[in-house]
């Protein structure tokens, strides 16, 4: 499976830790971001910004998500991110570097998605593992994304991460339908890349 440079798409090789193209790499990452907070799989609201019932929903929608998808683990989390950070970058640092990251799996075996949103610059962005690349692309990480956009600019966090949860599913759901023996292989796991923001 290629591998893709998060910030810039170039194609890398499997061991390269800094992208050729636009030099990317962790360390670099390192030093402009800090240490990476600390977050648990699932939701993650470390400032309260939901009510109980924009909680409750919230986690009703990731619940219904695993059950349609057991093999796909789901990560929002709502959380202020410094303006002067560009934020699909990153998304994809603190999707490596965080308590997360250390839990997941590697190469095609990772098939995490996060949905980070910064509230305190009204952007969302998203990124998973490279076992989900193939069906979930920068493009259609994009097109999901378009959705949060009202939800947003209202500061209804809660509105907009469902919708990322439900629209996540319909679109995983559609490509699973056309992929009869993708479908029957994907049930039988029960195991987390791509880049996208707004």
């Amino acid at each position: 499976m290629a591998l893709h440079c998060p910030y810039c798409q170039s194609g890398l090789e499997k061991e390269t830790a800094r992208c050729a193209v636009c030099g990317l790499c962790m360390d670099s990452a390192d030093d402009a971001f800090g240490v990476a907070p600390a977050v648990t799989a699932g939701l993650c609201d470390p400032e309260s910004l939901l009510d109980a019932g924009e909680t409750r929903r919230l986690r009703r929608a990731l619940g219904a998500f695993r059950e349609s998808f057991p093999q796909v683990e789901p990560t929002v989390m709502i959380c202020p991110v410094e303006a002067r950070h560009p934020l699909g970058p990153w998304v994809f640092w603190f999707f490596n570097r965080s308590d997360l990251g250390a839990a997941l799996s590697t190469g095609a075996e990772n098939r995490h998605v996060l949905l980070v949103i910064d509230s305190e610059n009204l952007r969302a962005a998203a990124t998973v593992g490279y076992g989900l690349e193939p069906f979930l692309t920068q493009g259609a990480l994009a097109r999901i994304l378009e959705n949060l956009v009202q939800p947003l600019e209202k500061e209804e966090f809660g509105e907009a991460a469902v919708r990322f949860v439900e629209e996540l599913g319909v679109r995983l759901g559609i490509i699973l339908a056309g992929m009869p023996h993708a479908a029957s292989a994907a049930h039988e796991e029960t195991a987390g890349g791509a880049r996208a923001e707004w």
